[in-house]
């Protein structure tokens, strides 16, 4: 099963993830949220954990991608791989995100794309198998 594909936006940039569950096409997300920054390698020296909440799972999906482009601005950290576990308490969604990547060094290589920002316009989630997320990034 094909893992995502990049989506043809005028102005932007979209991406679709697949997964036989929500949990799987989130971290194909997160892996094609990386491969939309620079060419995704398989090193992954490097283990991170973020937990993320939302008040819906769209808001889950996007606040946890903005928090991966912000590592990547700040520490210049690409995720090569992930782990998602998502829960709900009360009505808050949360998920604990289990990462490997590496901090890329831009002296060696280089980005493919300025990703600014996930957002929610046109934002889709299909829960039946194949799982489907949709996701349009600002540039």
């Amino acid at each position: 099963m094909e893992k995502y594909r990049e989506l043809n936006v005028s102005g932007d940039l979209g991406l679709r993830s697949f997964g036989r569950d929500f949990n799987e096409a989130f971290e194909n997300m997160i892996v094609g949220l990386s491969s939309l920054i620079a060419d995704v390698k398989p090193a992954a020296n490097i283990e991170k954990k973020l937990q993320v909440e939302g008040s819906s799972r769209e808001e889950l999906v996007v606040n946890s991608l903005n928090e991966l482009i912000y590592l990547f601005e700040v520490e210049r950290f690409l995720p090569t791989s992930a782990k998602v576990s998502v829960g709900k308490k009360k009505k808050e969604f949360y998920c604990l995100v289990e990462l490997k990547g590496e901090n890329l060094d831009l002296r060696t290589r280089k980005t493919r794309n300025l990703v600014k920002a996930a957002t929610f316009h046109d934002l889709k989630i299909k829960d039946s198998s194949p799982a489907e997320i949709r996701v349009i990034f600002d540039i």
